[in-house]
């Protein structure tokens, strides 16, 4: 469905605008490792060849969109991963907990000096935060506005088969 690893780089690339060359290139500077010898974005099958799930997609192309913040690829990437609930719930899929608004901020007490986030409907909480660096996303205009139309139209039947299954799953309450 949603997270399985069926979508090949050249369609990656259709429909996100992320280039094959540029999934390499992220790759190769370690940008996907998980710190357990395997991959965060994709999945690589015994031929060698990578697949991507619809959820990579989105977070592909939140990565992609967030280029130019200058921030680094790493934390565009732990940004963009963080970010995927919301920004699947701004699309219309029923996430439970996710929220359109995404809040993060330089954590100092954080050893490698990484940012620390969370999702919300309310974007006051920002006055929360006690960082003097603190960023706020609102995730339904990163979907409208960001997002290519090329992905949103794959995403339309896989929400349809998402929310149709969270709702046999919770038993019709999740509607």
């Amino acid at each position: 469905m949603y997270a399985e690893p069926k979508l090949k780089p050249a369609e990656i690339e259709r429909i996100t605008g992320v280039s094959n060359s540029l999934l390499r290139d992220w790759r190769h500077v370690g940008v996907f490792n998980d710190g357990d010898g395997g991959s965060i974005i994709g999945a690589q099958q015994p031929t060698g060849r990578w697949l991507y799930s619809m959820s990579d997609a989105v977070v592909l192309s939140t990565m992609n969109s967030l280029r130019n913040t200058g921030l680094d690829r790493v934390t565009l990437l732990n940004f963009s991963v963080q970010m995927e609930k919301g920004i699947q719930k701004a699309l219309g899929f029923n996430v439970p907990g996710a929220g359109l608004f995404a809040i993060f901020w330089l954590d100092t007490l954080d050893v490698d000096g990484g940012f620390s986030g969370f999702l919300t409907d309310n974007p006051r909480e920002i006055h929360s935060v006690e960082s003097t660096t603190s960023f706020l996303f609102d995730l339904v205009l990163i979907a409208q506005n960001t997002l290519p139309d090329g992905l949103i139209e794959a995403l339309i039947p896989v929400r349809q088969l998402y929310n149709k299954r969270a709702a046999e799953f919770d038993g019709g309450t999740n509607v």
